[in-house]
């Protein structure tokens, strides 16, 4: 009877082992696959491609790398994926800036030239 209550308490301490260790990436994982949902509806797949299949990939092999038990290279995977995706945003809305500045750009330079033109008219007309 002793032999059975030992080897119960035994396999409970091996399971809460495998349960307390397992997993310990999954927050992680899910982090990255957040960055990587916001990056692919900011328009990352235009902006920002590369930083995005990085992204993806390396967020694939940190599922693959928790799922054969590597805690801490899903961990660190998952980082890199959450870094990529991110890096993927910042992108995205540096190209958006960028574009919206050109197109300030633009309008200042109609608005510079309809200026001169009123002005010359206007010298014209004294």
């Amino acid at each position: 009877m002793r032999m059975i209550k030992l080897l119960v308490t035994i396999l409970c301490l091996v399971l809460l082992n495998a349960c307390v260790s397992k997993g310990e990436s999954r927050p992680n994982i899910v982090e990255a696959q957040h960055f990587i949902n916001k990056a692919n509806s900011s328009e990352a797949v235009q902006y920002a491609p590369l930083e995005l299949r990085f992204a993806r990939e390396k967020l694939v092999a940190a599922q693959a790398a928790a799922d054969q038990g590597k805690e801490a290279q899903a961990i660190w995977l998952a980082e890199e994926a959450s870094l990529n995706a991110e890096l993927a945003i910042a992108k995205v809305e540096a190209s958006k800036a960028r574009n919206d500045m050109l197109a300030a750009s633009d309008v200042c330079d109609a608005l510079r030239t309809q200026a001169q033109d009123i002005i010359a008219e206007a010298r014209g007309i004294k």
